[in-house]
């Protein structure tokens, strides 16, 4: 498990379980209608409900394998993340985790996470290699992770930073 610095919003794909959902100090279930300014105007309200600035952005949502981004709502991905990552936004979020299949898996999708992060000011993590649905790796099958906690990322997972730099995560 991975513990998450808060303040933390939690962005739970409704194309999920409400079980695989993740719980942070604020949370979110994005219906895969939404568009992503009406994305980005709940986390613009999850920001000021946190002072101003979140340490942390978890987005639990399907990977978009073609070409590239993460199906949130009805998409994130290179062509709209500058409707994403506006004013409101840059800056004002620590790190972002994609809890997503591949995200990164791609040379559109490696480019897409290189932009969210120079973009969005923010370290975001995001794996190459696909990720476990639900909780077919735990015992306790019927549980949800506990709050403020996201499950270990699986395969090789790169962090993107602001400066357009990627390291290895952990």
């Amino acid at each position: 498990m991975i513990t998450i610095p808060q303040p933390a919003l939690a962005l739970n794909s409704g194309a999920f379980e409400i079980r695989d959902h993740y719980r942070m100090d604020y949370n979110a279930v994005i219906p895969t209608s939404w568009d992503i300014p009406t994305v980005r105007g709940i986390v613009e309200t999850n920001i000021t409900a946190a002072g101003g600035n979140l340490l942390s952005l978890v987005i639990n949502a399907h990977g978009m394998c073609g070409p590239d981004g993460i199906a949130l709502g009805t998409g994130l991905h290179l062509g709209n993340l500058a409707e994403f990552c506006t004013d409101a936004v840059r800056g004002h979020i620590r790190k972002i985790y994609c809890c997503s299949c591949e995200v990164a898996n791609t040379g559109a999708g490696y480019e897409f996470c290189r932009a969210f992060a120079i973009q969005s000011g923010a370290i975001v993590i995001a794996s190459k290699d696909p990720q476990i649905v639900g909780f077919s790796d735990r015992e306790w099958s019927t549980a949800q992770v506990p709050e403020d906690q996201i499950d270990d990322f699986e395969g090789t997972t790169y962090a993107f930073h602001p400066d357009g730099g990627r390291t290895d995560y952990r």
